[in-house]
């Protein structure tokens, strides 16, 4: 429990106030309010000066479900940080790089747009010029057709982790109860 003095006295805190609190609790945190009470104070159903002791956010329903939505950020971060593993036969057991907020996305779909141009212009079959280079540092030449199709097949795998991301944000929103929040998995990468 967090213990605080409320108050709709002038601030700063006059001495009688800080007395006044200290008396209640040494420890009160002195909230100070003009007109109407903040949603947090008004959520632990508190609408009058004096002292009271509220929950902690965590200890609510409320601050469960922002701690588990964090924790679906850090799994979702980690899905991304292990990388897209490779399907076609030059690059199997390889993993490419995803970090959302970096340059990966666009280089990605600028290597796709070489690749669909030159399958295009009949030369699917012909290496590419520059090699994809893996997570693990190492360079690997792949053919035009090669390039594409594991481009398409990362497209997949971003959109099943994104609608797997969304799933289990939407779960967590909708949870009533702990026990429901504790029964939801958090994302993992597709294989």
């Amino acid at each position: 429990m967090i213990p605080v003095y409320v108050t709709n006295e002038p601030m700063p805190a006059s001495p009688e106030l800080i007395a006044a609190a200290a008396q209640a609790n040494p420890n009160a945190l002195i909230v100070h309010v003009d007109a109407g009470y903040p949603g947090w104070l008004t959520d632990a159903g508190i609408a009058t000066p004096g002292y009271h002791e509220i929950e902690e956010l965590g200890d609510t329903l409320e601050g469960q479900k922002a701690a588990r939505l964090q924790a679906e950020a850090e799994a979702l971060a980690a899905v991304y940080d292990t990388g897209f593993p490779c399907v076609t036969s030059g690059l199997a057991g390889h993993r490419l790089q995803v970090r959302p907020g970096t340059s990966d996305q666009a280089n990605w779909l600028t290597f796709y747009t070489d690749c669909q141009e030159a399958i295009a212009a009949g030369q699917g079959a012909a290496t590419c010029p520059i090699p994809i280079r893996t997570m693990e540092n190492v360079n690997v030449n792949v053919s035009f057709n090669d390039g594409a199709t594991e481009m398409r097949a990362m497209r997949g795998w971003g959109a099943t982790v994104m609608a797997a991301d969304w799933a289990v944000n939407d779960a967590i929103e909708a949870a009533t109860s702990a026990e429901a929040l504790a029964a939801i998995t958090l994302v993992s990468a597709p294989e």
